[in-house]
């Protein structure tokens, strides 16, 4: 430790500058990389409400909510497997909280037969921010 701050004392100013700026440019470096890992959402936090579900033989796949500039905006995949066609008017999207109590409804109108084997985008909207729910459920109506 006494070498390196002799070391440090024979130095010119710009030569501890130089070394004192890499060392701040290291933390920040760090600091910001910390941050931005502590803000990524991982897949357990995706996975816990946003999971692929099975309603009366229709499939929900590749669900996605987001809130931006005052609207939560949900999309999703709408998959027909069965070998016969399904008509339905609509459906509710059922939002709910840690505790299975609801939060809201917003209903996305299909009204039409979905061919067997085929796919829908469907999407819903809401003034109101609800990114922080833990369970979706799909209710059909016929």
């Amino acid at each position: 430790m006494k070498r390196l701050i002799n070391s440090i004392k024979k130095m010119n100013n710009k030569q501890k500058i130089t070394i004192l700026s890499g060392i701040i440019c290291a933390f920040v470096a760090v600091a910001m990389i910390n941050l931005g890992l502590s803000f990524a959402s991982t897949e357990s936090d995706v996975e816990t409400y946003l999971v692929d579900q099975v309603v009366d033989g229709l499939s929900f796949e590749k669900a996605d909510l987001v809130y931006e500039n005052g609207i939560s905006k949900y999309t999703a995949e709408l998959h027909n497997d069965q070998s016969s066609d399904y008509m339905l008017k609509y459906i509710e999207i059922v939002f709910k909280d840690v505790d299975s109590n609801e939060i809201t409804r917003m209903a996305t109108y299909v009204g039409d037969n979905i061919k067997a084997d085929s796919v829908r985008y469907i999407t819903a909207s809401i003034d109101q921010e609800i990114t922080g729910i833990s369970a979706i459920e799909y209710v059909i109506q016929k």
